[in-house]
């Protein structure tokens, strides 16, 4: 592997040569949103201080859509999203649910709730499957904190996910209506997201060490994006 430290060659060509000997996955996928993030990010710097860069016809967004197309064409089962290489394992559901969930999140309000999702994507795509499902609950947690924030609601910064459910609830950011058809709903809410963190990664795992298969934290991290997805669109229709 011809290494990034080579100083006989300009870091364009480094990076290059670097990629073309990875025969690791995770590390192509590394390499690539490394790229691309440093793009954005000189693109952003560019455009504040109006130098040359800003004027190059080649954007972030015009690069990112030819390499998702690449990803879709080569049925790689990735995508580049928020400045993260997101895996797709479902594409019907990434389209319904992750999708929309990072659409709601990027908004500046919910920055920090966002930034849990992402990491817990991050995790997911390395195998790191507890720290996937902890920050599940983090991004959970937080949204419904920020939804407290927004309408001036009590809450103890820290309550679990269980008590600040209870916390909207009780000050109806979900219409009684909706409770009273969907007799579950509630309880769905209390027992999916915090209940599967709980059990699987939450706590010490005792004299027997606790794996978490991968299609349990993808299946978390779908049950988070729909929550979140509920509980904000519920939050839009309160407060538009």
């Amino acid at each position: 592997m011809k290494e990034l430290s080579d100083a006989s060659r300009h870091y364009e060509t480094k990076v290059e040569y670097f990629f073309e000997d990875l025969a690791d996955l995770e590390q192509c996928l590394d390499v690539i949103q490394l790229s691309f993030q440093y793009f954005q990010s000189i693109y952003n710097q560019a455009k504040r201080t109006q130098n040359e860069y800003s004027r190059i016809s080649y954007k972030p967004d015009d690069a990112i859509t030819d390499l998702n197309t690449r990803f879709l064409e080569s049925g790689i089962g990735y995508e580049f999203r928020e400045g993260e290489i997101i895996r797709i394992d479902n594409k019907l559901l990434h389209q319904e649910i992750i999708i929309p969930v990072l659409h709601f999140l990027s908004a500046p309000k919910f920055q920090n709730a966002n930034q849990e999702y992402l990491s817990a994507h991050e995790h997911f795509r390395h195998g790191r499957n507890k720290e996937c499902l902890s920050d599940c609950l983090k991004a959970l947690e937080t949204t419904l904190k920020i939804i407290c924030d927004l309408n001036s609601w009590t809450y103890n910064p820290k309550d679990t996910a269980n008590t600040l459910i209870k916390v909207v609830i009780d000050n109806k950011l979900i219409p009684d209506f909706l409770l009273q058809h969907f007799s579950s709903l509630r309880s769905s809410l209390e027992s999916g997201v915090p209940t599967f963190r709980n059990r699987l990664s939450g706590h010490g795992q005792g004299p027997q060490k606790i794996e978490v298969p991968m299609h349990y934290a993808s299946y978390m991290l779908y049950l988070t994006g729909t929550t979140i997805n509920f509980l904000v669109s519920c939050q839009q229709e309160l407060k538009p």
